[in-house]
């Protein structure tokens, strides 16, 4: 499993990314969530949106309430392109919730903004996995 907190220095949001987490891992992710969201109604309202999901019915997810992001996958493997795929789709959704988040609509002139904000999110993640790391900032 990994557990991954990522702050964007630059925007006003909070990305947190769960790999291998499944339902009965639950707890686990309202305890992480709980260390870093310190606005009751926020963290209730993200914990309301985990505590709905089924984990395990799709490969990954996002999840967002205002400045805060939460991306689930039920399996991460390294090395394993299918995983790489799942991960890199639900960062491109976690990118689109960061541009919306902050007014930016997605046109042709934007694209650039989403396709950094992704690249960035996937280094990150992918650096703190290759390092065996977990809750990088």
């Amino acid at each position: 499993k990994h557990f991954l907190y990522l702050p964007l220095e630059i925007f006003p949001v909070k990305n947190y990314i769960f790999l291998g987490y499944k339902n009965c891992d639950k707890e686990e992710i309202y305890k992480q969530l709980g260390k870093y969201i310190k606005t009751n109604t926020a963290l209730l309202e993200i914990i309301r949106k985990v505590d709905e999901c089924n984990l395990e019915q799709d490969q990954g997810q996002v999840m967002s309430i205002g400045s805060v992001n939460v991306l689930t996958m039920r399996e991460y493997i390294p090395d394993n392109i299918n995983s790489l795929c799942v991960l890199v789709h639900e960062l491109n959704h976690m990118s689109c919730n960061i541009g919306r988040y902050i007014g930016v609509v997605h046109t042709e002139d934007s694209e650039e903004f989403f396709t950094y904000v992704q690249d960035y999110l996937l280094g990150k993640v992918l650096n703190s996995i290759k390092n065996g790391k977990n809750n990088i900032k």
